[in-house]
């Protein structure tokens, strides 16, 4: 909760691929992908935990 008087500092909460961060988990979904039974995949998690970077961080892989 906010004091009256203070100010709030919101961050926005949208997909940015750190490589130091995410590329582990891209690996790991690269790593899937190449599997011959795989047909379903699922990136869960809390909201803000870096889903949609790392599928990002996977397109900017498969740019093609």
């Amino acid at each position: 909760m906010c004091k009256k008087g203070s100010s709030v500092r919101l961050r926005p909460l949208f997909a940015i691929y750190n490589e130091k961060e995410h590329k582990m988990y891209v690996d790991a979904l690269e790593d899937a992908l190449n599997h011959n039974g795989v047909k379903n995949i699922a990136l869960a998690g809390g909201y803000g935990v870096g889903k949609s970077s790392i599928l990002q961080g996977f397109v900017k892989n498969h740019e093609e």
